[in-house]
């Protein structure tokens, strides 16, 4: 019986050579498939960078560097007290004993201590800052500053406003320098919560917000040299919740990232306008009325395979070759058939 000629000419030299063919064509699939499954596995999140633009009444960071967290004491009047036992346990609050002082200089928070900056409404700007334990929540470079002072772990500045109605109250008549600098892991707002009366809160609003999200790549060939660029994800001007509470979503034993940026009164809202930028693979927004579980927000792998020009190149670059090598492939085989069938 006579074999077809396609059949029969796998048996020449020439029909192996088209069986490498197949089978090389075939490897090429077999190749897409592995690399697209190990891409989707095992290819690490993208770092991101989130631009956070917010109206809120409360802002708070712990201090990284003191010196990029320091604040002109002119202007501000401050009270203090020492720590205490009982006081570790509940928030501090400048008893009614404690003359304000107007002092000139710098204060230098520590390394470590509790920053929180309030405004409500059309009133003053007030900074707290803490330390809790036994270390003093500041170092003072300022004439006149009480030895008590540099021992105490609780301090408390306010400053008026151009729009402050309590202005003519205000203890020390500088101008105090109301655009304060933030910079260490950050908490914008706090959750809705009912006012205690006879004592001064330390809570606030988050008015409103959005939150640009960009994401980092490599270039292949700066590597040796560090340089990244960054592009826009889809997530762009996306409105925050009022009443929520934006912070890092740190996972267990994790360390939470360095936020960057500063606050400054806001006149037209009374409250705070704060400005930061955030390495924060991953923020945390924790909604009013949704419990203790938050919603993350972060560039997930769909973003970074759609979005990264780096991966994008090399997609278009893979595609490319393999339609190069599939074309060959199949002229090759054409070819190698033709010459296979005996002439007529």
């Amino acid at each position: 019986m006579r074999l077809p000629p396609v059949v029969a000419a796998f048996g020449t030299a020439q029909g192996r050579l088209l069986r490498w063919s197949l089978i090389l064509r075939a490897t090429g699939f077999l190749a897409i498939g592995v690399v697209a499954t190990a891409l989707l596995y095992f290819l690490p999140s993208a770092p991101t960078i989130a631009v956070i633009g917010a109206t809120t009444e409360f802002v708070a960071y712990d201090v990284v560097v003191p010196e990029l967290s320091q604040i002109r004491l002119d202007g501000y009047s401050l009270t203090y007290e020492t720590a205490t036992e009982d006081l570790k346990l509940a928030p501090r609050a400048a008893g009614p004993s404690k003359k304000p002082l107007c002092l000139s200089g710098l204060l230098v928070p520590t390394a470590g201590a509790h920053m929180s900056i309030r405004r409500v409404g059309s009133g003053p700007i007030v900074i707290v800052i803490e330390h809790y334990g036994e270390k003093p929540a500041a170092r003072f470079e300022a004439p006149g500053a009480p030895p008590a002072l540099s021992a105490s772990s609780w301090v408390r500045l306010e400053a008026s406003t151009d729009d402050d109605a309590d202005k003519g109250k205000v203890a020390c008549a500088q101008t105090a320098e109301t655009r304060l600098v933030i910079y260490g892991p950050t908490r914008i707002g706090t959750p809705m919560r009912p006012h205690q009366a006879g004592s001064e809160t330390s809570s606030g609003l988050l008015i409103s917000g959005t939150v640009d999200l960009f994401a980092k790549t490599i270039e292949l060939r700066q590597i040796s040299e560090g340089a990244t660029k960054i592009y826009p994800t889809s997530i762009s001007g996306m409105p925050l919740p009022p009443g929520a509470q934006i912070s890092e979503y740190v996972a267990k034993d994790g360390t939470p990232s360095a936020w960057a940026g500063y606050a400054r009164p806001d006149e037209e809202n009374g409250a705070l306008d704060v400005r930061v930028t955030t390495p924060a693979t991953r923020i945390q927004i924790l909604r009013p009325g949704s419990g203790v579980q938050p919603d993350v927000l972060a560039a997930n792998l769909f973003v970074q395979l759609t979005n990264d020009p780096t991966i994008v190149s090399l997609q278009v670059v893979a595609v490319l070759a393999f339609t190069a090598f599939q074309t060959a492939g199949a002229i090759f085989a054409r070819r190698e058939l033709r010459q296979a069938e005996p002439p007529k």
